[in-house]
């Protein structure tokens, strides 16, 4: 069963914004080099720092989270490469939630909002946490036994109950 990771109003918002950003810097970045007089160190700098930014920016948008697949063994978390598989055996434990339980969370290591979260998160309530979220509700927290708690959020929050049938 097929279930939609679409963004929330907030990782839209910043995904338009960085967008913009990311291009405007780029744009100014290149009216600045004067390659007509030789690449120098300025022109070096201006050439890594777009590299970086545009690296960034598509390292988040092919690794963001595009939907999740379950299956009677495993959840996929479908992304444009490198697809994360749970097997469902590894599931110790299935938690709906809510956005107080999710207050305070910081992030650890990770993307805040640019074509959604995900990454390493931290709060008091869950401890560490892997996130592959597309949104700031419908939290879905697989305890697992190989990779620790795992956060998703589908569209349908029904998912969770498909999941407990399943373990």
């Amino acid at each position: 069963m097929e279930y939609k990771a679409s963004l929330d109003l907030t990782s839209k918002i910043i995904s338009v914004v960085m967008t913009l950003l990311f291009l405007t810097i780029t744009v100014y970045t290149y009216t600045l080099l004067d390659l007509k007089s030789g690449i120098g160190t300025e022109s070096i700098t201006l050439i890594l720092t777009t590299l970086l930014i545009i690296s960034i920016y598509f390292i988040c948008y092919v690794l963001r989270p595009i939907k999740y697949i379950l299956d009677k063994d495993k959840i996929t978390i479908k992304r444009l490469i490198f697809d994360v598989i749970i097997d469902i055996r590894s599931i110790k434990s299935v938690l709906q939630a809510d956005k107080e339980s999710m207050k305070w969370t910081i992030r650890t290591f990770g993307n805040g909002g640019l074509f959604g979260y995900f990454g390493k998160f931290y709060n008091k309530a869950f401890g560490a946490m892997t996130w592959y979220a597309t949104r700031r509700s419908n939290y879905i927290v697989l305890g697992t036994v190989t990779s620790g708690k795992i956060v998703i959020t589908p569209d349908d929050s029904d998912m969770v109950i498909e999941i407990r049938k399943l373990i």
